[in-house]
């Protein structure tokens, strides 16, 4: 907002007075002084106009303040979102790798610990969306101290540009957590099945080698599409 044009315009003054009038304030001249000595810097204006200029240059220059701070917690906020997002991604994808293989013994632990890991990253990502609501962030402008006369403030950041990066923020967020679960599902899944045919596989050398073809041909496929889909997940966002 160029604050100079602004009240130019609404006090229908010309830019270069204007301008003059916002300089004086701010070298610390009084009303009267700027009325009665300084006429050529401001077309002749007098008290009262120049008292309802300097008001509403406080009022303006407030509120320019005000939405800087708000715009500064929206986008904190969001940010927040984006790293939180990235790094659970990442993490389930370290995670989720199988390459090191586990004994027989203690597959039925890391199965646990894969489906604890699942419905932690599950809850984080579902905590992340709910927090993806206007009211949320409301709530976290309000802690900025505002004052309740920018609740058009709120309005106008929230309900218009705001609402539409939410969605989509959502929309983004919803989506990956999909992708995630499904990247934990596929493990859990080669896990059971390691369990069901633990009686044909050993393992060597930190390989899982099966003595049954077809078991092998099985959890190669399993392998296979676990990698894929990991891959692909390390990609988003």
């Amino acid at each position: 907002m160029n604050l100079t044009e602004v009240l130019a315009q609404e006090f229908g003054l010309k830019v270069e007075y204007s301008q003059n009038i916002i300089n004086l304030l701010d070298e610390g001249c009084t009303i009267p002084f700027i009325a009665r000595y300084r006429k050529e810097m401001h077309g002749t204006c007098d008290d009262q106009t120049l008292r309802a200029f300097a008001d509403r240059l406080k009022y303006l220059r407030n509120l320019n303040e005000e939405k800087a701070k708000v715009e500064k917690t929206i986008k904190s906020y969001l940010q927040k979102y984006s790293d939180t997002i990235k790094l659970i991604t990442e993490e389930s994808a370290k995670t989720s790798n199988i390459q090191g293989a586990v004994a027989k013994d203690k597959l039925e632990e890391r199965k646990s610990e894969v489906q604890q890991i699942r419905t932690n990253i599950e809850n984080s990502v579902n905590t992340l969306i709910e927090m993806s609501s206007e009211e949320t962030i409301k709530k976290e402008i309000e802690k900025e101290g505002l004052s309740a006369k920018y609740v058009d403030l709120y309005n106008e950041l929230m309900i218009g540009n705001l609402s539409k990066t939410l969605a989509k923020e959502k929309e983004t967020m919803s989506n990956t957590k999909d992708k995630i679960m499904e990247l934990f599902d596929k493990l859990i899944a080669t896990y059971d099945y390691l369990l069901e045919h633990k009686d044909s596989w050993d393992l060597e050398n930190n390989q899982i080698l099966f003595t049954n073809s077809t078991h092998l041909r099985e959890y190669n496929k399993l392998v296979q599409e676990l990698q894929t889909k990991a891959r692909l997940l390390s990609l988003t966002r």
